[in-house]
């Protein structure tokens, strides 16, 4: 029980679009910079779901075709 309840506060720590995850990659991808080679390094963070980028000024996840041209 005390793991699902932590597990649904970080999920609300995230914003739009995201995912919570124990171990997740620390190099996301962007609008200007699609995903590449990172270090193998796992990190406690929020992913964009799958679809979806960093946007370049306001960090949130927007779809690809929404990024800035």
């Amino acid at each position: 029980m005390i793991s699902t309840l932590v597990s649904s506060a970080s999920h609300n720590l995230c914003g739009k679009n995201t995912i919570a995850s124990g171990c997740g990659s620390p190099c996301q991808p962007t609008c200007s910079s699609p995903p590449g080679a990172c270090i193998a390094v796992c990190v406690s963070t929020c992913n964009c779901k799958p679809g979806y980028v960093r946007h370049d000024v306001t960090n949130e996840c927007i779809l690809k075709s929404q990024c800035p041209k």
